[in-house]
């Protein structure tokens, strides 16, 4: 089987440099390649979803076999109508059906998923602060503080209060 190649502009003295310097041990072209794939799988868990979208599966078992199963265990815990379901919008802050949501309380961290445009949890469907506030045993709370959501096939936390600064900052950027 013949492999196929792209030639992408490399500086012709560092490349020399590095076969030079190296006395032939490293290949600038294994050597790039091999970058370029662990900069993939380092910001998988971060980046994927937004880089890949829906082929993120696709490119997961080209590249990452061994990372195949985790990934397909992640799309099953999103409903599979999560994709057809309203986002939940929150001022400027828009946050896909499927997400999860955390809020720590009391020394808990208590659990919901944003569906068809709320938080849903075994007790309801509620805006940003109703949960916040039913969380809190009916006392008053700054959801924005208090929430933190992770999106489908993330695996980081992020507080309402970045999402909103990222959402304005986006915003102020488009005006200009």
């Amino acid at each position: 089987m013949t492999t196929n190649y792209i030639y992408i502009p490399f500086d012709r003295q560092l490349y020399n440099d590095i076969v030079q310097f190296s006395d032939g041990r490293l290949d600038p072209v294994s050597l790039a390649e091999e970058q370029v794939l662990d900069l993939i799988e380092r910001n998988l868990d971060n980046n994927a979803n937004d880089w890949f979208g829906d082929r993120l599966i696709d490119f997961v078992k080209a590249h990452f076999p061994y990372r195949t199963k985790e990934f397909e265990e992640r799309l099953k815990e999103i409903d599979a109508d999560d994709n057809f379901c309203a986002p939940l919008i929150w001022k400027e802050v828009s946050v896909p059906s499927g997400t999860h949501v955390r809020m720590h309380y009391n020394g808990v961290h208590h659990f919901a998923r944003v569906k068809n445009g709320h938080i849903e949890d075994a007790d309801g469907r509620f805006s940003p602060s109703e949960w916040a506030r039913k969380v809190a045993n009916n006392t008053s709370r700054n959801a924005w503080r208090d929430l933190s959501f992770k999106a489908p096939l993330e695996s980081v936390w992020v507080p309402a209060e970045l999402l909103r600064s990222q959402a304005k900052a986006r915003l102020q950027k488009s005006e200009v």
